[in-house]
């Protein structure tokens, strides 16, 4: 239903936790938080973002990624 996902070994201390990789890394870094419903509910991300901080991740590297009002077309 959801996922925590670390594009590398969180190794390098960031202001609030740990980070993967460094600002301009492009590979093995970042940090992602999935769920499979297109718009998570905000019940859901609090929970995510709590869990990621339970594992010492620097919640700061994240950035809001608008949902509302895409669409996706039906696989042929």
């Amino acid at each position: 239903e959801y996922g925590i996902v670390s594009g590398g070994p969180p190794k390098n201390q960031g202001v609030n936790g740990c980070i993967s990789g460094t600002p301009t890394d492009i590979n093995d870094s970042g940090l992602w938080l999935f769920s499979k419903d297109p718009v998570a509910d905000k019940e859901t991300v609090a929970m995510l973002r709590s869990k990621a901080e339970e594992l010492g991740f620097d919640l700061g590297v994240l950035l809001p990624v608008e949902q509302e009002g895409c669409t996706y077309s039906e696989p042929e």
